[in-house]
């Protein structure tokens, strides 16, 4: 939006004014937030008063105004980079902001932005759809009237505006729909389409069913399709945008528009591409342990995660953040090792976050997982990763010792947590720095209830079996799986294999924690949790140590058992003499 000349000079004005304040705010002047959200009333139009004054609110603690004003930053100012990382950031611990608070342009701008993860604006995005905007009647309806009923009446003619709503339409494209209703929703909508195919000649309908295919590529296709989807799927064989709502279609596809088309010959190039990578990574040897065998054997069929973009975080912010919780950083060179790096995002954002003089080593069982990470790598200019294919009980055999291991939702899928945690640590050097991230028994009862039903049954692991599970949680009262349901990784197959159907799983608990660290000769230095709970937990141990208690945190987390939903996430430190 262009700005008159009047509003330039008062930019220019104030922004000597924003840095001051933003200044004495962070050095504890509590008057400077006062100072900026005046700013903004003077200059509301001014992106950057809207960036200073959210800052100030992160700052301040205050992370709900935060995102808010983030977003209206963004809305402002589309190509304010630094509002839609922050925002980003923001988003992955308090994704239960109220939708409504959000700047729609502000969302928009972020999910186009090319330097930040779309998925975490876009569980906001479909939120916002679900709540104010294009499927907040059409969900109604579903709810009471069912969803055929729903998805006809949203596909109708005269619902032109909706159907082409562009936060819906960027929503499907660039983010991944995370919520139950939406999901029946979207479901009952292709299923209109297929069987009435004369639809997606309307050009807003055609528009809306290229925005579905990617999001169904985005979910690896994890949609339930009844019986009669697969026969009508067979006839519509001469209409690929039809059969891209259910799978990939054959390359050689004759494809409409130019941009779906385009989306085809990428997928299937990235294939052959990762094939190739495949066959070119070294490796440490043939996998002997049983479990490791059948863990691998499940990547290798459905790669975790499959990702579009990353947050780009600040070259070395990944070391002021070690250094928060360990204290110091590695005095030369940071040699880190990714353990478990499944398809590369987290080696990516090591590679970037640790700064370009780091040496990252990328670690994992699955060659189809690495060769995905290691074309992603490409994509980011990154050709400084070395890609391993191997079994973190050998990581002996990479013949190199690391300042920093980081290994995130992987010791807890190994028959012994124990011996691939001892042989990091042997890897590790003295004084060196471990980030440990191992699953939850009291977060992940749910889960348990699922997988011992999943086992009480029988059931495999393949595409349809998984997808008719799923639906059938979402249609039992959605109110019984309440945890399951709003867990992103459910709303993909790949996902939902790695959350329900994964080949091993062992939760832990904090006491078995403090042990192992004990044996392995390990300091704890704190958990990486959002500052509401430190808050929270603070209030209820006021002489504990958060950085060190472990007896507290566990007698906090029996009082709140969601408290590390996600998984334990700490850091560690090799408090052994010299290196093993």
């Amino acid at each position: 939006m262009a700005h008159s000349r009047h509003e330039h000079a008062q930019q220019s004005r104030h922004r000597p004014g924003r840095r001051r304040a933003v200044a004495a705010l962070e050095a504890g002047d509590t008057g400077a937030l006062p100072r900026l959200a005046a700013l903004v009333e003077e200059a509301p139009r001014n992106p950057r008063a809207h960036f200073a004054h959210a800052l100030a609110l992160e700052a301040a603690k205050r992370p709900a105004e935060a995102i808010a004003a983030y977003s209206r930053a963004l809305g402002r100012g589309r190509k304010l980079d630094a509002a839609a990382q922050r925002l980003a950031i923001l988003l992955v611990n308090y994704s239960a902001v109220p939708p409504d608070t959000l700047d729609r342009r502000g969302l928009l701008a972020g999910l186009r932005n090319s330097n930040i993860d779309p998925y975490p604006l876009g569980r906001v995005g479909f939120a916002w759809l679900k709540s104010h905007g294009a499927l907040a009647a059409p969900i109604a309806l579903g709810r009471n009237a069912g969803w055929s009923a729903a998805a006809e009446a949203f596909l109708a003619h005269h619902n032109e505006v909706a159907q082409s709503d562009p936060l819906l339409l960027t929503c499907l494209e660039q983010g991944s729909n995370a919520d139950a209703d939406i999901e029946l929703l979207l479901t009952a909508v292709r299923r209109v389409l297929l069987f009435s195919p004369a639809l997606v000649e309307r050009k807003a309908l055609r528009a809306l069913a290229c925005a579905l295919a990617r999001q169904a590529r985005t979910g690896d296709y994890v949609w339930f399709a009844d019986a009669e989807e697969p026969t009508a799927l067979g006839t519509a064989i001469k209409s690929p945008l039809l059969q891209a709502l259910y799978t990939l279609p054959a390359p050689g596809a004759q494809i409409r528009p130019r941009t779906l088309a385009a989306m085809l010959i990428e997928a299937h190039a990235e294939a052959e591409n990762e094939r190739s990578l495949a066959t070119e990574l070294p490796s440490l040897g043939v996998l002997t342990d049983a479990t490791s065998s059948a863990v691998a054997a499940q990547y290798e069929n459905n790669p975790y995660p499959r990702w579009q973009r990353l947050t780009r975080p600040r070259p070395g912010a990944f070391l002021q953040d070690m250094a928060r919780f360990v204290g110091t950083t590695p005095q030369r060179r940071p040699e880190v090792l990714i353990a478990g790096c499944g398809t590369g995002q987290q080696a990516i954002a090591a590679k970037l976050g640790y700064g370009k003089e780091a040496r990252i080593t990328a670690l994992d069982l699955s060659r189809a997982s690495l060769a995905y990470g290691a074309r992603r790598a490409r994509d980011y200019g990154i050709d400084h990763i070395r890609f391993v294919h191997g079994d973190i009980l050998e990581a002996a055999g990479l013949r190199r010792r690391f300042h920093i291991i980081e290994c995130i939702g992987v010791l807890h899928h190994m028959a012994n947590p124990m011996a691939g945690w001892r042989a990091l640590v042997d890897c590790l050097e003295p004084n060196g720095a471990m980030l440990i991230g191992l699953y939850s028994a009291a977060a992940r009862q749910e889960i348990a209830t699922l997988r011992a039903e999943i086992a009480h049954r029988g059931l495999g692991t393949d595409a349809d079996t998984i997808r008719a599970f799923r639906r059938e949680l979402m249609m039992d009262a959605q109110t019984r799986w309440k945890q399951t349901l709003s867990a992103p990784d459910f709303y993909g197959l790949n996902r939902c294999r790695d959350l329900l159907f994964h080949a091993h799983e062992r939760p832990v608990k904090i006491p078995e924690i403090g042990v192992w660290l004990g044996e392995l000769g390990l300091d704890f230095r704190g958990f990486a949790l959002p500052e509401a709970r430190l808050a929270r937990f603070r209030l209820e141990h006021p002489d504990a140590d958060p950085a060190r208690d472990l007896d507290a945190w566990h007698a906090f987390e029996t009082t709140y058992p969601r408290t590390f939903a996600a998984m334990y996430q700490f850091w560690c430190v090799n408090s052994r003499p010299h290196a093993a």
